[in-house]
C-alpha cells in the first residue's frame, strides 16, 4: 500500500478519535459533575487543543512528505475505566529516504490519592492529578528498537520536549513492548485496541470504513483484518 494511502488513513484515525471524544464529552457532562478542574489545568494550561475545525481538517487532500500535529495535541475520550481522566495525543508522521516513520505520544492524567504526608501546592491535602504516557513508534533504523513498540514517556512529544509536571517518573527507555503492527496505520489501531478493548475497536471499524474513500479505505480495511486475526474467539 502507498505511503499517500497509509498517510491519509492516519489523518481519518485522528478525525474519529475526536468524533469519539466529543460525542462522550458532552454527554458525560450532563450526567455527572464537570470533570475535576485541577485535570483540566494540567492538560490545557499546558498544551495547546486543536479546535474541531482543525481536526476535520486534517482529512483534506495534501502532498506533504509530513503530518505533524505537534505541537498541538488532540483531546480524546479516556481509557475504558477510567472515565474521570483526561487523555490527549499528539503525533508526527515522516518520509525520509524511502521510508515512513510515525510516533504517536499518548498520555492521560488522573486524579489519584496524594503520598503520605505530601500536600497539594495550595497546602491542601485533596487529591492530586498525575499524568503518564506511551509513545508508539515504528522500528528505528538501525537500533535495537528495529520493530514495532511501545514505550512509557513523561512527555507528549518527542526527545527533549519538557516533561509533564505530573508525570510519574517512570523510565522512558523501558519496557519496549513490541507491537502486532505492520505499519503506521497497524500502530494506530493498536493504539484504539489498547484504549477501548474490542468493543472501541469495532466502533472505530464500522466508522472509518464507511468515512475512508479510494486508497484510504484499502489501507484501513487491510488494517482492520490484520489486527483482528489477534482476536481469541471463545
Amino acid at each position: 500500500m502507498s505511503w499517500e494511502a497509509r498517510r491519509k488513513a492516519l489523518t481519518h484515525i485522528w478525525h474519529w478519535l475526536h468524533v469519539y471524544a466529543q460525542g462522550w464529552y458532552e454527554d458525560s457532562n450532563k450526567k455527572r459533575k464537570a470533570i475535576d478542574k485541577k485535570l483540566d489545568d494540567a492538560l490545557e494550561g499546558k498544551h495547546s487543543i486543536m479546535a474541531w475545525h482543525e481536526v476535520d481538517d486534517l482529512t483534506k487532500s495534501r502532498s506533504v512528505d509530513v503530518l505533524d500535529l505537534q505541537p498541538q495535541v488532540i483531546k480524546i475520550r479516556p481509557p475504558k475505566g477510567d472515565e474521570g481522566a483526561v487523555a490527549a495525543l499528539t503525533s508526527t508522521w515522516w518520509r525520509e529516504a524511502g521510508r515512513t516513520h510515525c510516533r504517536i505520544y499518548y498520555g492521560v492524567w488522573s486524579m489519584v490519592d496524594p503520598l503520605s504526608g505530601t500536600v497539594c501546592e495550595d497546602g491542601s491535602a485533596g487529591r492530586v492529578p498525575v499524568f503518564w504516557g506511551y509513545r508508539f513508534e515504528t522500528p528505528e533504523r538501525g537500533s535495537n528498537h528495529a520493530y514495532h513498540h511501545c514505550q512509557p514517556c513523561r512527555s507528549l512529544g518527542p526527545k527533549g520536549t519538557a516533561s509533564v509536571l505530573e508525570s510519574i517518573q517512570v523510565s522512558e527507555r523501558y519496557p519496549t513492548w513490541p507491537l502486532a503492527a505492520k505499519d503506521e496505520v497497524d500502530l494506530a489501531l493498536c493504539l484504539i485496541l489498547a484504549l477501548y478493548g474490542f468493543d472501541g475497536f469495532e466502533l472505530a471499524r464500522d466508522w472509518l470504513l464507511q468515512s475512508a474513500k479510494g486508497p484510504a479505505a484499502i489501507a484501513l480495511t487491510e488494517a482492520f483484518l490484520r489486527i483482528e486475526d489477534f482476536h481469541i474467539q471463545e
